[in-house]
């Protein structure tokens, strides 16, 4: 990464400009340059309709002179200078927004509607939680906390009937008459191991390349964020999608669906992962956050619609020996159509190695 020495530097203002009296109106200017391989530079630069306009003028970096003098014919300009990436050659973008200059300049607002600001490009990494993070499924392993001769005979066909969800709850609820506590149930979550280089994949992604990571799981909230604060990974997740999780005043575990949905019929009626990520993604977007590469990681059936839904710059990661890497491999063989490029992985490092292969958009 650079950083061009003309950025660097806030415009000075003379002793005379800032003077000047509360009544003093300036507008802001967009500037938008494009200096490749090097990262957005936010430049406070403005200029006023008054007296003051000169002494700004003559402060604004090199490349921003001939857009100052633009500004003395057209001084309704909006916001702040950005030295954002993807753009070849300086623009202004128009927009009435101005602002009151008080006597100390830099405190005034100077920062343009989203709307006409550079979007900021970054990396979107989704993860599944049981197989992928954690090499167990979290669900099934606190049942371990009794006898199995405790769970009715029937219970197991409550998944087929009520779905998931619902035959979870039910597992919170014997658990809770056979006087299971939340130290309990807490303190197996946050045992559960990791899959092999999972953490270090995570961690690497977010501190070093440039993503923000999300979970999407069909576990419950309470069992991953337990475990991701027990492994120090909490800082590093920026959204958890899951069933809603916590303890009541009996203590007891009540978990809810995340959505009910029947619109898509690869995913369970409680959770669309591909429909949360696409969501996500939109959100995102309005913020000014576009995301120039998706990658999916994960292990089961329910993650083959986010996977489908990702386009020609994304990477489906599939765990290997799993259903997602079975439906991804015959998905020629069916009417599915997949974009992606395809990563199939035993552990973390073999995830990050092919993320770090350059790619073009």
């Amino acid at each position: 990464m650079c950083m061009d020495p003309r950025l660097s530097a806030a415009p000075k203002i003379s002793a005379e400009a800032a003077s000047l009296t509360d009544e003093c109106q300036v507008t802001p200017v967009i500037h938008v340059l494009q200096y490749p391989g090097c990262v957005p530079k936010p430049i406070p630069s403005f200029a006023c309709t008054g007296r003051c306009a000169s002494y700004i003028q003559a402060s604004i970096p090199r490349p921003l002179n001939r857009g100052a003098l633009m500004l003395q014919q057209k001084p309704h300009l909006t916001a702040c200078a950005v030295h954002a990436q993807g753009l070849k050659r300086a623009q202004l973008f128009r927009k009435k927004s101005p602002v009151t200059l008080t006597k100390d300049p830099f405190r005034a607002t100077l920062c343009a509607p989203m709307s006409s600001r550079t979007k900021v490009m970054k990396n979107l990494a989704v993860f599944d939680f049981d197989h992928t993070i954690v090499d167990t499924n979290s669900d099934t392993a606190v049942m371990d906390l009794v006898d199995k001769s405790k769970f009715p005979p029937d219970l197991r066909k409550l998944h087929k009937s009520a779905g998931w969800t619902a035959f979870m709850q039910a597992v919170f609820n014997v658990l809770h008459e056979n006087q299971v506590t939340e130290p309990d149930i807490a303190g197996l979550i946050r045992r559960l191991p990791g899959v092999a280089g999972i953490k270090h994949l995570i961690q690497t992604l977010h501190d070093s390349m440039d993503y923000d990571v999300i979970i999407i799981s069909d576990a419950n909230t309470y069992f991953i964020n337990a475990w991701l604060e027990e492994n120090g990974l909490s800082s590093k997740i920026l959204k958890v999608y899951s069933n809603p999780g916590a303890f009541n005043e009996q203590g007891r575990l009540e978990i809810e669906m995340f959505h009910d949905q029947d619109s898509c019929q690869l995913s369970t009626r409680n959770l669309c992962k591909g429909q949360i990520m696409q969501d996500f993604i939109k959100e995102q977007s309005k913020r000014g956050i576009v995301y120039r590469r998706v990658v999916y990681v994960g292990d089961g059936h329910n993650d083959f619609c986010p996977i489908l839904r990702l386009g020609s710059t994304g990477v489906a990661c599939c765990r290997k020996a799993y259903q997602c890497a079975d439906l991804v491999q015959n998905a020629p063989n069916t009417e599915h159509r997949l974009k992606a490029q395809v990563c199939i992985w035993e552990n973390g490092q073999e995830v990050l190695e092919f993320l770090a292969k350059p790619f073009s958009m």
